[in-house]
């Protein structure tokens, strides 16, 4: 998402890029969904699909919690809420494959988009950067940046150039290089998860609990268990389809699938009957009760649908960029899913990096170091933030302590009915870098 934006961010602004991508083609299977928030609509709008947004991002209006041994704990309209004050920008749930559509389409268009194309390397002076890909080509540019996911190749170039810099400044005196990159950014499982979608509202009855119109539910009696409605099948909002996601995410365990492969996102992931089949082993093994809506889950769930995969984090990196390396999204930000923003912040840096590239002067070495640190300066706290929100709210949900979850589920009913719900999101909108208002007008942020 990150890099197709980024690409459609510097092309509004008449700024060459190339976007090269390691799958051989945007699977429309690929990855269930997941939440855009007003703050990513926004950005969507300022890349030129605002009319785009009523068709890929189902609004929500309800959210309803279940607690220990399934008892509702609360049910609040803050989303009704959210949707009324930041409308037209809409809070809901969005297919991956209909938003990385939506950004793809003006690139391949206009040829930017390289399909099958891995990136294995990159090297850089002065005066260029150079990358190679697995064919053997290599293409030389003025910066290359790396969107590419939590085990980023790119992020390892610019941890290598920031020491070799360091070692250099060592060695004129120590004039440079006083700033620690950090802890290791050693790659770790911090849950798994299942992830499936229904489409159309199949196996739908008037007793289901799933796929209703605008409701997220969530439930935290056995592991944590969410679904949400999703923009649906292309059509505008208003006629829905019925299409939903619903995940089940759980604690690390040896022997799965999807974990024999290392700590490796997608490529790590078990699908189709085997996921299938590890969903209800796991259900059976960890005796959910029988009303628990996974069980609905993994009925009206096609299985070629199902997923299950390692939620793979690492430590927030301090050092984003090198000379002509910069790092944009999970690549530098790595975000658990709890707070749902991962898409809305890649979205966010993209534009980000798009106004300070284009900020004068006339793109120079030294105008690059410039724009790169102003684009790390206005988006590291922030981005800090939302990972170490995430992380919390991760540890707040998936309590295996019957007396933590019981105090939980008590501070969650009472939260979840007073509005402060609603206001932990407004917290994070409203810090948007782009205005949040519609149009694509992409000289509207709200830099320093």
């Amino acid at each position: 998402v990150g890099g197709l934006a980024l690409a459609r961010a510097l092309a509004l602004r008449g700024i060459e890029a190339r976007v090269y991508e390691q799958a051989p083609a945007f699977s429309p299977t690929a990855g269930a969904g997941f939440m855009i928030q007003p703050n990513g609509a926004a950005c969507l709008a300022h890349l030129g699909f605002e009319d785009r947004l009523a068709s890929i991002v189902h609004p929500l209006k309800e959210v309803v919690l279940y607690g220990q041994r399934g008892r509702e704990l609360s049910r609040s309209t803050a989303f009704s809420d959210l949707q009324e004050k930041y409308s037209p920008l809409p809070f809901g749930g969005a297919l991956r494959a209909q938003v990385i559509e939506t950004l793809s389409q003006p690139l391949e268009q206009a040829g930017a988009l390289h399909m099958g194309q891995a990136v294995t390397s990159v090297v850089q002076d002065s005066t260029g950067a150079e990358i190679s890909l697995a064919s053997g080509e290599r293409v030389a540019a003025d910066l290359v940046v790396g969107a590419d996911g939590v085990h980023s190749i790119l992020a390892d170039a610019v941890d290598l150039s920031y020491d070799r810099l360091r070692k250099e400044a060592g060695e004129l005196g120590g004039k440079r290089g006083a700033v620690d990159r950090g802890p290791s950014d050693a790659a770790y499982v911090a849950d798994q998860i299942f992830y499936g979608v229904v489409e159309g509202g199949a196996g739908a009855t008037p007793e289901s609990v799933l796929g209703r119109d605008g409701l997220l539910l969530e439930d935290l009696s056995q592991d944590e268990f969410i679904s949400y409605p999703l923009g649906g099948a292309g059509g505008p909002a208003r006629a829905w389809d019925g299409t939903f996601m619903w995940a089940l995410t759980h604690p690390p365990t040896l022997g799965s699938s999807a974990t024999q492969e290392g700590v490796q996102e997608w490529s790590a992931r078990s699908e189709g009957p085997r996921a299938a089949e590890e969903l209800a082993a796991h259900l059976e093994k960890k005796r959910f009760r029988k009303s628990h809506p996974a069980f609905e889950a993994a009925a009206r769930t096609p299985p070629q649908r199902i997923q299950h995969f390692p939620i793979a984090a690492r430590d927030h990196r301090r050092v984003w960029h090198c000379g002509r390396v910069a790092l944009l999204g999970d690549a530098c930000h790595a975000t658990l899913p709890y707070a749902a923003q991962g898409a809305n912040m890649a979205l966010e840096d993209a534009l980000v990096l798009a106004q300070e590239l284009d900020a004068p002067p006339a793109p120079s070495a030294g105008h690059l170091e410039v724009a790169l640190a102003r684009y790390v300066d206005r988006r590291h706290a922030r981005t800090l933030m939302v990972v170490q929100r995430a992380r919390a709210n991760g540890a707040l949900l998936r309590s295996r302590s019957h007396l933590f979850a019981t105090a939980r589920d008590a501070v969650l009913g009472l939260l979840t009915g007073s509005g402060m719900v609603g206001r932990a999101f407004e917290d994070v909108i409203d810090g948007c870098p782009v205005a949040l208002r519609g149009g694509s007008d992409m000289t509207a942020d709200k830099s320093d």
